[in-house]
């Protein structure tokens, strides 16, 4: 485990980015539950469309609290925004 403390999420992240050895490196957050599939889904959905990077929405569990609810509602509508302009962005033409 590599510790940087208190030097902010962008810099854990990119000495973590550094210190990788493989071909893929895959984030979540502290207070974030992934679904046990989440990297095949993720990995294989890159393959499939020779992405060199993905992200994706902030779900919020049904039992979260209603402020929680709203975030995510709120960042999943941002986040369809940013992915549908990333798309048309890097379109072959």
């Amino acid at each position: 485990m590599i510790r940087t403390v208190n030097q902010g999420l962008s810099r854990a992240r990119n000495v973590g980015i550094q210190a990788a050895a493989g071909e893929i490196v895959a984030f979540i957050d502290a207070d974030a539950a992934a679904d046990p599939d989440w990297l095949y889904f993720l990995v294989t959905q890159m393959e499939a469309q020779g992405a060199a990077g993905c992200g994706g929405p902030n779900l919020s569990p049904p039992t979260d609290p209603e402020l929680a609810q709203r975030v995510a509602r709120w960042t999943w509508s941002r986040w369809q925004t940013v992915s549908i302009l990333a798309r048309e962005l890097h379109r072959p033409r």
